[in-house]
């Protein structure tokens, strides 16, 4: 007869089994749930270091363009870092980076380049060459670049617009003008024949570049749209640079950067 099985025996050996299961299975729990909560942690930190320099770039661009007539103008001085984070109303956080261009000139334009960046990584390789603007991040930083000559000529172009607003609201002018002279081809429908005797609605003589806010009136434009987008005012002459002898007559007109350079267009009498 075959002897019975110690039951005591074998429940005793699959009650320890199932405990060491049981103490496994808790601790691949813990881990995993460990594991789960670090890279949570870190996808929150990722995540909040990407807002951060995003709202970063977006204070910095706003400051850059409160400021978009005298940042880059000539004889200005340089900004600083500091001028930067207080400007924009930046308080560094997450290891951030930030640095400043020398001022940077292509053509007609000036700007300055901004560089942002955070790495958490104890090596860094982004480089960022202030007498070119040129920027390279290291491929695990969050980097943006705040790029003052995209922002320069979009004021260009703003400019470039309402330069060609006045010359539009001019050339009706001269047409209105030359009709009011019986289609006299002959006769300057930008200057009046005598700059001491101004009939009603004819333009003043304007032998320099004057302020078009001056002859709003002629031009039917209010003063917001006599400015760049530098602030400065749109400046006009029928004098200067202007065509005052023979037709086609002229007249110009001009805005100028923060760096001296010319915007211009000109206006120009209808020749039948």
């Amino acid at each position: 007869m075959k002897p019975i099985p110690n039951l005591k025996k074998q429940q005793g050996s699959a009650t320890g089994w199932f405990f060491i299961f049981l103490v496994t299975m808790s601790i691949a729990v813990v881990s995993s749930e460990a594991e789960f909560l670090a890279n949570k942690r870190r996808n929150d930190r990722q995540f909040h270091q990407e807002a951060y320099l995003e709202q970063t770039a977006e204070a910095i661009t706003a400051w850059y363009q409160r400021n978009i007539g005298t940042i880059d103008a000539t004889g200005s001085a340089e900004p600083t870092v500091a001028d930067v984070l207080a400007g924009a109303g930046i308080t560094p956080r997450y290891g951030l980076h930030v640095s400043v261009s020398q001022r940077l000139s292509s053509g007609s334009m000036n700007w300055h380049s901004i560089a942002l960046w955070i790495n958490d990584s104890p090596t860094d390789s982004t480089t960022f060459k202030t007498s070119t603007g040129a920027f390279n991040p290291d491929p695990k930083a969050r980097a943006v670049l705040v790029s003052g000559q995209r922002l320069q000529q979009e004021a260009w172009q703003r400019t470039a617009t309402a330069v060609n607003t006045v010359v539009s609201a001019l050339n009706n002018y001269a047409q209105q003008r030359q009709a009011a002279y019986g289609g006299d081809m002959m006769r300057n429908p930008f200057r009046p024949l005598d700059c001491n005797n101004i009939a009603p609605g004819e333009m003043p003589c304007l032998d320099s570049y004057t302020p078009a806010n001056s002859i709003s009136p002629q031009l039917g434009l209010n003063s917001s749209q006599l400015v760049d987008a530098w602030n400065g005012a749109i400046l006009v002459s029928n004098g200067t640079d202007a065509r005052t002898t023979g037709i086609p007559y002229t007249m110009v007109v001009k805005a100028t950067t923060p760096w001296g350079a010319a915007v211009t267009g000109t206006a120009i009498q209808t020749v039948n």
